[in-house]
């Protein structure tokens, strides 16, 4: 498995081969010790799981799981009994010492931990993105990776393949979102992403961005209008503001530190106003939204 995987397999490839093949998964094989798996077939989390276990080059690992409070989720009884949570790597401790026989050389062990495959599209043509295996999730540890349009199922054009695109709604009814390897979205929830716009800014839209819009929007027309857009150098305010100004309305937008007025778009944001001065703020605030003026609230 680790030698397939160096030489650039994907894990998703690894997993289904170990299916045709009939190979028993780990809780298959051993049901007592994973009571909480189905133990049916192998799935990709627990290739890369194995992928990632310095165990394999015969040294012991502590730490890589641990049980949070008492009760349902985790094991049946005992000290133990909470909520399962796999530990970031980072927090792991590995024995320096060979404990038993390695089943993988260290040189070929670090090899994969850094390793990305780079599948190509349809095309041919290999695409690769700054933030690609580099930005974590906090909750799952899981890497992810931008992607650009795959496949498309019936009735869709097929020149949208290879397309650079943003999404939206992409865990809206689904089991994972954009943080799997590959997401299924209807057609409408994949926007084309022009050419002059970065990656990042592409993944930066799919939540604040409709975030934002649903919240400046979502009573109707913000023309003519004052909008207070709370945290105005957030990503969600940020976009508000934006959206909000392009909409036709007055917007006021608040900073946490005097000292951050000076990072705030006067393009954008007609007036702003920091919170560290409570009275300043809350006198600016009444003075420039007037009276007789309804008042919007976007929290950034």
């Amino acid at each position: 498995m680790f030698s397939e995987r160096a030489q650039g397999r994907t894990v998703a490839s690894l997993a289904r081969e170990l299916n045709e093949r009939g190979v028993v998964c780990p809780s298959g094989a051993d049901p007592e010790r994973n009571a909480h798996r189905s133990g049916e077939r192998w799935i990709v989390r627990t290739v890369a799981m194995i992928l990632e276990n310095p165990r394999y080059t015969g040294r012991q690992v502590w730490n890589r799981c641990s049980t949070t409070g008492h009760g349902s989720g985790g094991r049946a009884g005992g000290r133990g009994s909470g909520a399962l949570r796999y530990n970031p790597v980072s927090e792991w401790e590995v024995s320096e010492r060979i404990v038993q026989e390695p089943l993988v050389d260290d040189e070929t062990f670090v090899a994969v931990q850094g390793l990305r495959v780079a599948t190509p599209a349809k095309d041919g043509e290999v695409r690769r993105y700054l933030l690609a295996g580099l930005v974590v999730c906090g909750l799952c540890g899981r890497r992810m990776d931008g992607h650009w349009v795959h496949a498309v199922g019936e009735g869709v054009d097929e020149g949208r393949i290879g397309q650079r695109v943003w999404v939206y709604g992409a865990q809206s009814y689904r089991a994972f979102g954009t943080a799997a390897q590959h997401v299924v979205v209807p057609e409408h929830l994949a926007v084309p992403l022009p050419d002059h716009l970065t990656d990042e800014l592409g993944a930066s839209l799919g939540i604040p961005g409709i975030t934002a819009h649903r919240t400046v929007f979502a009573d109707g027309s913000v023309d003519g209008l004052t909008v207070l857009v709370h945290g105005v150098l957030g990503g969600v305010g940020s976009l508000a503001a934006q959206l909000a100004r392009w909409g036709g309305a007055t917007v006021l937008g608040t900073v946490t530190k005097t000292r951050d007025l000076d990072l705030v778009d006067l393009a954008v944001v007609h007036h702003a106003v920091a919170l560290d001065d409570s009275g300043a703020a809350d006198g600016d605030t009444r003075q420039y939204a007037g009276s007789g003026f309804r008042l919007d609230s976007a929290a950034g």
